[in-house]
C-alpha cells in the first residue's frame, strides 16, 4: 500500500488498513501510541510493515540508524560494481552474512562501498585470500555485535520486558531505550575502525621490521626465526 509520507500524521483509518493497528486489541491504544512514536521520528508505514513482517516493530528506527539509506537489490549492487553476482554471495557468506534473493532489497550504498573495496583487495592478494580476510573480518564483527546486543538485552530490555503489563506498554519501552542505544552503534563503529587501524599499523611495523624474525600476526608476537 502507498505510505504516509515522512514527518506526516496517517489518520487511525489507514494504521487498521494496513494491518498495523487492530481497532479490537484490547492494547490498541498503547499500540497506537507506539506505531505514532516511531513515525515521529522518520518512521513510514511501509517501514513499520516491513518490521513488523520480521516480528521487530520497537526496532523500526534502529535498523535506519544502522543501515541507513536507500536500500538496493543484490543485482544493483553487482551492477554498480561490475561485480558477478556469484563473487557478489561468495564474499557475503564468507563474511557471514546471508546472500538473500539477488532482487530482495536488503542492501546499502555501503555495501556498494564494500564491495568495491573486496574489488581492489582481492586484485592486491588473490580472490582467494580476500575471502578470508573477510571471513575474519566478518567473525569480528559478529562477535562485536553480538556484545552489544546481550549487553543492551541483559541491561535494558529486559528489565523494561519486565516492567510492562502489556506487549505493546513493552514495545513502546523497548522503542524509546533502542533509540538511546542506537546513538551509542556509531561510536562503535568508529571504535572499530580506530581499533583495527592501530592494530594494522603495529603489523606492518612488525613486518617491515622482520628480518630475520619470524612474526605470529594472530597472537601479537614475534620471535627469532631459527
Amino acid at each position: 500500500m502507498a505510505s504516509a509520507e515522512r514527518g506526516s500524521e496517517p489518520a487511525r483509518e489507514e494504521l487498521i488498513a494496513s494491518g498495523l493497528l487492530d481497532p479490537s486489541a484490547p492494547d490498541v491504544r498503547d499500540r497506537e501510541a507506539l506505531i505514532r512514536f516511531l513515525m515521529a521520528r522518520g518512521t513510514t508505514i511501509d517501514d513499520l510493515e516491513h518490521s513488523r513482517d520480521l516480528g521487530m516493530l520497537a526496532g523500526t528506527p534502529v535498523a535506519r540508524v544502522v543501515r541507513p539509506g536507500p536500500r538496493l537489490s543484490r543485482r544493483q549492487v553487482s551492477w554498480r560494481t561490475g561485480i558477478d553476482d556469484d563473487l557478489l554471495v561468495r564474499m557475503l557468506s564468507a563474511a557471514g552474512l546471508v546472500a538473500d534473493g539477488i532482487d530482495n532489497v536488503s542492501h546499502t550504498e555501503a555495501d556498494v562501498l564494500m564491495a568495491r573495496g573486496f574489488e581492489r583487495l582481492a586484485l592486491l592478494v588473490g580472490e582467494r585470500a580476500a575471502l578470508d580476510v573477510y571471513g575474519e573480518i566478518g567473525e569480528a564483527a559478529a562477535r562485536v555485535a553480538a556484545a552489544v546486543v546481550e549487553a543492551y538485552d541483559a541491561n535494558v530490555a529486559r528489565p523494561l520486558r519486565d516492567d510492562a503489563t502489556t506487549e505493546s506498554e513493552g514495545d513502546a519501552s523497548t522503542a524509546r531505550a533502542l533509540m538511546e542505544i542506537a546513538l551509542v552503534l556509531p561510536d562503535v563503529a568508529r571504535t572499530l575502525d580506530t581499533l583495527l587501524r592501530h592494530q594494522l599499523d603495529q603489523a606492518l611495523r612488525w613486518l617491515t621490521e622482520a628480518r630475520g624474525v619470524t612474526v605470529d600476526f594472530t597472537r601479537g608476537t614475534r620471535t627469532a626465526a631459527g
